[in-house]
């Protein structure tokens, strides 16, 4: 065999090295760089202070957070499977309040709607199912009798709805509410107070995520006095 004569073979394994190599510095810089940090939320931009705090009503070593939502806000809705996912792994030090919002007398029917779902100890259960009614399947709850039929197809008795949504408790409560988002100066939904102080909002943080983020920061300030 000639000595200047190559066989195929090495050939074929030098090309394949080669290739490899190639495709080695092809890949993107940032898979070999350390993740770069998320900047700490700040104050006046992705979260607010409030002024005069707001009273809780939470124990000792306990943060109260407050979902500020309305049942016909769509972004309400979109952000729900966020929050709702935050929940499910919550620390065990918060605890979870929903506060409906209304910045129109017309839609304190939602209000009411809300808080005749506590009374009646079916909130939790149905929450989420007035939400998928509006706004999935276009279900129209914008009178007393719309909502008691389609309460009463939740397995309520129609009743029973209709005299706790009517009844003074429940007025009481919305009216009450009224004060509680004045207080909180809410100017949109979904909002999140945090134990009184702070209030931050997907409109604020920037998005869903970022918002989740922000209120473990602010939890986090909170703990420790801050």
């Amino acid at each position: 065999m000639p000595a200047n004569r190559v066989l195929p073979s090495v050939v074929a394994s030098s090309e394949v090295r080669r290739r490899l190599m190639l495709g080695a510095a092809a890949l993107p810089l940032a898979a070999s760089l350390p993740a770069v940090a998320q900047p700490a939320p700040t104050e006046g931009r992705e979260y607010r202070r409030v002024d005069p705090p707001q009273p809780v009503s939470t124990p000792a070593g306990k943060i109260e957070v407050l979902d500020f939502f309305w049942y016909g806000c769509p972004h309400c809705f979109e952000w729900l499977p966020t929050f709702e996912a935050w929940v499910a792994r919550k620390p065990a030090d918060v605890v979870i309040k929903r506060a409906p919002v209304a910045f129109d007398p017309r839609a304190e029917i939602h209000t009411r709607l809300y808080y005749a779902l506590e009374a009646l100890g079916e909130a939790d259960r149905l929450h989420d199912t007035v939400f998928n009614a509006m706004h999935r399947d276009h279900v129209v709850l914008n009178t007393p009798d719309a909502i008691a039929d389609f309460i009463a197809r939740q397995g309520i008795d129609k009743k029973k709805w209709t005299d706790t949504f009517n009844s003074f408790g429940v007025q009481a409560r919305t009216q009450n509410q009224r004060r509680v988002v004045d207080a909180w100066k809410i100017d949109g939904t979904p909002s999140v107070g945090l134990g009184g102080r702070f209030l931050t909002a997907p409109s604020m943080a920037g998005s869903r995520e970022a918002t989740v983020r922000t209120m473990d920061f602010v939890l986090d300030r909170l703990r420790s006095g801050r």
